[in-house]
């Protein structure tokens, strides 16, 4: 990968026309990796090998890649090397005994058999048809149903699921007792129309169509409380068709009076009852119609909603058992016989008839049990989908709730909410340059003496642990209400922390704002860093440790923004970031070094400071600098900055620069 890179930095170099370069360094040992702190959230590496590692690459040179010794062992022949001399360069690689090395030339080619085994696995993902998943997908979600249910009640094995299925509401549930009525109505109408008009059957029909449309409209009106439970919609659904089916019975009542007629003398006749007896020849004479009338209501019963198979089973073999005893046992009336309740045209066939009816009604009970459990079985597992879509579904917002809080983690508060708001192009680089921000950096200089990777700290991890406190309540201090909206931190560098002020869009220099108001945010950072020393000094005596800061401040423009693809972070760059910078690693332990023009500003708040003199900086010469040792008597007036000013000119010489 470090030659890739070196060669990527090559045709970027000719494309821009520029001189960006590169160096590589690597080492090859033990780490432990994870990840520091409460806030900004970055994952690490830490160990002596990944400080010589760093050293590899500081002592290597550009455009090249620099190995250690460590390294080379597990390369087996495959790079041709030439000394790298980088321990004459570093003097941790010297003391360390590290031997480096420059790769010249790829002795053996590398070939990347993940790049075909994608290509294939792609191609044999395209090989799949929508169909085809489509197809495994009902598969595996009727596996799933059969399994979540009882194979004879199709009842959930989970009572959980059964009660939250029972108290399902139906808003089809009202209109399949319209149905009901229909079917009542259909039947009373074939009844007088095509066979002949009763009294009792009217009557019947006309309370049964009445007493299922109200409860039908009851339902849907919503004010039916107690539906909420399976249970009692199963019984008001089975009382009904119990009606509906008692009125189809009702039909027979002249044909059980013509029965008692028939058993007298003609001549003993009433003209009442010759009258019934003439009409109920007529209503008699077709059995098969009642069949009929008790299959229409058996599909009455299949088509409610919101009601137990199970239960509709049962209740459809008790009608068909009550329809076939009717027709065939003739035990209704007890005093009389099959032919004596039907009446028959002559060349009648009585078995044959009784036979197709009773095999009529078994074949339409067989056809509506079927019927029941499909539509019980859809029900249940368009439930179970919906159930595990709501389950889905809170998870998703559980998931999204838990990355928000992640993002606004990893990234600052201002800059999570641009990601996250879905109206923003996420697609172009996010950066902003700001004119006026307030850099820290504040190390623990004496904690590479304590790190140890013995057995007694378990090889550098309670070392990791005691850091990982120390960062975590540096981190807490942010919460505080005058630094929340003002302190952002940006990163962890080993035991370096970096934090900075004047980077919240909503706290923004406006025109025409006084100086003292435009850097109120710096003076805050200062009273962060104030609060960084407090709490070392907490943990100190809690521990029995000595740990010191050095601090390095300096403020002015800055760029910030978020890189990568894989493990975007946010960070900054800039003049300023690197002096303040070397502020940091040039100053000393327990001072807070700042620039000239960060004296400046500061002093206005009231601080005190001590003149450290001019001070060698890589990369920017010598800078005059000075140490910030304390907070004074307060903010000072214009006068007396006017004063200060006037000593100052007058002050004796300054000293020479240091390192």
């Amino acid at each position: 990968m470090g030659l890739a890179v070196v060669e990527a930095i090559k045709v970027f170099q000719k494309r821009t026309n520029s001189n960006v370069d590169m160096r590589v360094g690597i080492h090859t040992g033990a780490v432990l990796a994870g990840v520091l702190g409460q806030r900004q959230w970055q994952f690490d590496v830490y160990s002596e090998d990944v400080t010589l590692a760093n050293k590899m690459e500081s002592s290597g040179r550009p455009g090249r890649v620099h190995i250690s010794n460590k390294t080379l062992e597990f390369l087996n022949g495959q790079f041709e090397v030439e000394p790298g001399d980088g321990d004459a360069q570093e003097e941790k690689l010297r003391m360390a005994g590290i031997k480096t090395f420059f790769i010249t030339k790829v002795l053996v080619p590398f070939v990347d058999d993940s790049v075909e085994e994608k290509k294939t696995k792609k191609g044999q993902g395209n090989d799949n048809s929508y169909g085809e998943r489509l197809e495994a997908h009902l598969s595996l979600q009727q596996k799933n149903f059969a399994k979540s249910v009882n194979k004879v009640t199709l009842q959930f094995k989970d009572t959980d699921k059964e009660k939250a299925y029972a108290k399902v509401e139906d808003p089809s549930n009202g209109k399949s007792f319209f149905g009901l009525t229909c079917i009542v109505a259909a039947t009373a109408a074939a009844s007088a129309l095509i066979i002949s008009f009763q009294t009792v059957g009217f009557t019947s029909a006309s309370l049964t169509i009445i007493t299922v449309s109200v409860i039908g409209l009851w339902i849907m009106t919503g004010r039916s409380a107690f539906l909420g439970k399976m249970l009692a919609r199963s019984v008001l659904t089975i009382v009904c068709v119990i009606v509906a089916v008692a009125t189809n019975f009702s039909y027979l009542v002249p044909c059980f009076q013509a029965g008692s007629i028939k058993s007298r003398n003609s001549s003993a006749l009433t003209t009442r009852q010759e009258v019934v007896k003439h009409w109920a020849d007529l209503s008699c004479s077709y059995p098969a119609y009642f069949s009929v009338f008790l299959a229409l209501c058996l599909f009455g019963l299949s088509i409610m909603s919101n009601t137990a198979s199970w239960l509709k089973i049962i209740a459809s073999a008790l009608i068909t058992l009550m329809g076939i005893t009717v027709i065939n046992l003739g035990s209704i009336h007890k005093a009389y016989s099959y032919s004596e309740i039907f009446s028959f045209p002559d060349g009648f066939d009585l078995v044959l008839e009784s036979a197709q009816a009773g095999i009529f009604l078994l074949l339409i009970f067989a056809l509506m049990c079927w019927l029941n459990r499909q539509l019980d079985s859809s029900s249940r597992s368009l439930f179970l989908q919906k159930h595990d879509v709501g389950r889905l579904g809170e998870q998703a917002v559980a998931l999204r709730e838990r990355n928000e809080a992640l993002m606004c983690n990893i990234m600052p508060q201002h800059v999570a909410e641009h990601f996250l708001d879905k109206t923003q192009n996420h697609d172009q680089l996010y950066s902003h340059n700001y004119q006026e921000v307030g850099v820290v950096f504040a190390s623990m200089p004496n904690f590479s003496d304590f790190y140890t990777e013995d057995a007694v700290n378990n090889q550098g991890l309670e070392c990791l642990r005691f850091l990982n406190e120390v960062i975590s309540d540096y981190d807490a201090i942010l919460d505080y209400p005058k630094f929340k909206d003002n302190i952002i931190k940006i990163k962890t560098i080993g035991s370096t922390y970096m934090a900075a002020s004047g980077l919240n869009p909503n706290n923004q220099v406006q025109p025409g704002e006084v100086l003292r108001e435009r850097w109120r945010h710096l003076s805050l950072l200062v009273e962060f860093v104030f609060e960084m020393k407090n709490v070392l000094d907490r943990i100190n005596k809690e521990s029995y440790n000595q740990f010191v800061l050095r601090i390095g401040v300096n403020h002015g423009p800055v760029t910030a923004g978020v890189i990568g693809a894989t493990k975007p972070a946010y960070d900054m760059w800039g003049n300023s970031v690197n002096v303040a910078s070397r502020m940091e690693s040039t100053g000393k332990a327990g001072k807070m070094q700042v620039t000239e023009e960060c004296y400046k500003i500061l002093r206005m708040y009231g601080y005190e400071f001590e003149l450290r003199g001019y001070v060698s900086v890589k990369g920017k010469g010598d800078l005059l600098t000075y140490f910030l040792i304390g907070v004074g008597k307060g903010e000072l007036s214009d006068e007396e900055l006017e004063a200060l000013e006037k000593q100052e000119a007058d002050s004796v010489p300054l000293p020479p620069a240091e390192g």
